[in-house]
This record gives C-alpha cells, sequence and structure tokens, in this order.
C-alpha cells in the first residue's frame, strides 16, 4: 500500500479505497507510507523513459537549452581567461628552468619555483571576482533553464506538444517563486569560488619562510575539507528535492510547499534517485569532457596556442550541454509523475504509458 494516510486510520488511503489494516499502533495521522513495489523507478527504466521524453520533442528541448547554455558559457569567460594564463605561465616555468641554480642553491630555488607556481595559480584580484560573480550568474541562469525543460518534459508526459512559448509561460507564471532560491545559490556559488583564494596566504612575500609554507598548506587542507562538506550536504538536499522544480510547475505551489512536496515524493526512493542522477552525470560528465578535451588538444596543436584550444573546449562544450543536458531535467519531471499519481488523485488526463508511467501503482 502506498498513499498519504488520512483521519481515517491507517487503513484509508487518499483515494477513499480500504486498505489492509496496519497490526501494532497506529502511526501518525497524516504519514507518508513506503510502496511495497517501485515500477519504473529503477536507474535503467528511469534515464530509459527520459530519453524517450527528450527524442519525442528534442528541437524543443534542445533550442530551450540552447538559451541557458549559451548564457553560461558566456559566464564562464572569466574562468577560462584564467585558467588560460595559467597553463601558459606553468609552461614558461617549466621551459625557463634554471639547472645551475637547482644545483646550487636547491632549498631557495625549490621556494622560487613554488612562488612562481602560486603566483600563476593566483589570478588578479579584478578577474578573480569577476570569475565569481559570473558563477553565481551560471547558477541563476542555469536554475531558469531548469524550470523551462521541466515544463517541456511535463508537458510531453501528459501528452501534451511542448512548445517554446509554452515553456516561458510557465516559467512566468512561476518565476517569483524560482528566483528566491537561485538568487541564494547564486550568491552562495559567489562566496565559495572566491574564498579559498581570498583566505589563502601568498608565497611572493619575502618574508616567506618554511613555517608560512606549513600555514598556508593546512589553511588550504581545511578549506578543500569545507568543500567537501558542502558538497556532501549540496547532494543530500539536492536529492532531497529533485522534484520540487515539477512540483511547483505542475501544482501550482510555494517555494516552502513545493519542497516539502518533494521531500515527500522522493521518501523512500531517494537512493534510487542518487543512483540514476549519479549514472547520469558520470556518463554526461565522461562524454562531454572526453570529446570537449579532444577538440581542444587538436585545436591547441593546429593553431599552435593555449587560447585556440581552451576555445574549442567552451564551444563543444556548449554543445553537449545543449544536447545532453535536458536529459536531466526529463529524469526529475518522470520521477515526479510518477510518484505524484501516488499520493494525490490521477489527473484528468492519462500519462503517456509507452513513457514508463504507471498510474495507480
Amino acid at each position: 500500500m502506498s498513499g498519504w494516510v488520512q483521519d481515517g486510520g491507517p487503513g484509508q488511503v487518499a483515494s477513499g479505497a480500504p486498505g489492509p489494516v496496519a497490526s501494532g499502533s497506529p502511526g501518525p495521522i497524516v504519514g507518508w507510507e513506503v510502496p511495497s513495489t517501485l515500477p519504473g523507478l529503477s536507474v535503467r527504466e528511469t534515464i530509459g523513459s527520459a530519453w524517450r521524453i527528450y527524442r519525442r520533442n528534442a528541437p524543443v528541448f534542445v533550442a530551450l537549452a540552447a538559451i541557458p547554455a549559451i548564457a553560461v558559457a558566456l559566464t564562464l569567460v572569466p574562468s577560462m581567461v584564467i585558467f588560460t594564463r595559467t597553463i601558459k605561465t606553468m609552461v614558461a616555468i617549466v621551459q625557463h628552468l634554471d639547472a645551475v641554480a637547482l644545483r646550487t642553491d636547491p632549498q631557495g630555488y625549490d621556494l622560487f619555483i613554488q612562488q612562481q607556481i602560486q603566483a600563476a595559480a593566483r589570478p588578479e584580484s579584478e578577474l578573480l571576482v569577476l570569475s565569481g560573480v559570473a558563477s553565481g550568474l551560471a547558477v541563476l541562469v542555469g536554475v531558469i533553464g531548469a524550470a523551462l525543460l521541466t515544463a517541456a518534459a511535463l508537458d510531453g508526459i501528459d501528452g501534451r506538444r511542448p512548445s517554446v512559448r509554452d515553456a516561458f509561460r510557465a516559467l512566468d507564471a512561476h518565476g517569483r517563486t524560482l528566483m528566491l532560491p537561485a538568487l541564494i545559490l547564486g550568491v552562495a556559488s559567489i562566496l565559495l569560488t572566491i574564498a579559498p583564494i581570498a583566505l589563502t596566504p601568498s608565497f611572493d612575500s619575502p618574508a616567506f619562510d618554511s613555517p608560512s609554507l606549513a600555514r598556508a598548506t593546512a589553511l588550504s587542507s581545511l578549506l578543500g575539507l569545507a568543500g567537501f562538506l558542502v558538497a556532501i550536504v549540496v547532494v543530500v538536499f539536492a536529492v532531497r528535492w529533485a522534484v520540487a522544480i515539477p512540483a511547483i510547475l505542475a501544482e501550482d505551489l510555494g517555494l516552502r510547499a513545493g519542497l516539502s512536496r518533494s521531500a515527500a515524493l522522493t521518501h523512500g526512493i531517494r537512493l534510487r534517485i542518487t543512483l540514476a542522477f549519479l549514472v547520469y552525470g558520470v556518463v554526461y560528465g565522461f562524454v562531454g569532457f572526453s570529446i570537449a578535451a579532444i577538440v581542444a588538444v587538436v585545436t591547441g596543436f593546429a593553431t599552435r596556442s593555449v587560447e585556440g584550444g581552451v576555445a574549442a573546449y567552451l564551444v563543444v562544450g556548449l554543445l553537449v550541454g545543449m544536447v545532453f543536458g535536458p536529459l536531466g531535467t526529463a529524469m526529475a519531471a518522470h520521477i515526479y509523475r510518477l510518484r505524484a499519481p501516488l499520493q494525490a488523485e490521477a489527473p484528468a488526463t492519462e500519462p503517456d504509458a509507452s513513457l514508463g508511467l504507471h498510474p495507480g501503482d
């Protein structure tokens, strides 16, 4: 049995049909009971259903994905400039290694090389701030893009023909609800981007010595650990709220109600959701990175410039994101549409059964 337990007791489901009487002490008046069977929610079924949703409406998905993808690519330009300068400086350091100085004063020359490497990895403050602000804008644009793609995916699942215009209408109707979390995430991204480098002491001070290096190393380790813990927290809440955007769009909910709805819908299946998105992320990341890296290396050698390779990587990454990025939002929409009928009356328009949906299970 699955569904919301109503006032009638644990043997009554949301639809009013009697169910088996639970043994033992009764649970809370209202609560979630994990379904005994969860058809359509295996990793293979989730990704497969999302692929079928995407394949049937590929032109609309690619068009919608292009808008945030281009905006995100533009926000990555400062980071690409930093990366390009770092690579060029590293190459110059290797090319100008002084073997004589290394033999005569190995400790002093080693400290000199450390200073050069740190200077290469530490961009100008203005460029660092610009990169941090750009990363925050990328998060904001990403949330908007996810809402557009989710609206199109829900239309496709529910038997409607997705369109760019309808997706923007859905975004316009729920824009205020989605902007607050997008802004919060954007500001957090800015802080997390700038803080690690800003707090790390510089190696180029004349008074820099071994104890200073030890303190800098310890601080970098602490910042890395803090970043790892933050990443774990982000993943936990991302899975808990994986279907918040579909719930907000489909049920016209506010932010708090949408998050609560997602928490209820994902209860009992969060491990499956994690595995499904992990597989999708690994495949998407590996394929995207491999293609972009190969094209970047070939272009870099062909043009004999680091800038050419970085530009090629950015363009190919943009194209890969436009093609494969919509699958993630289609997966979230698929999970939502499978779970929502379990806790609410079935929608007037039955979902497309060929997409792997089983209303009423």
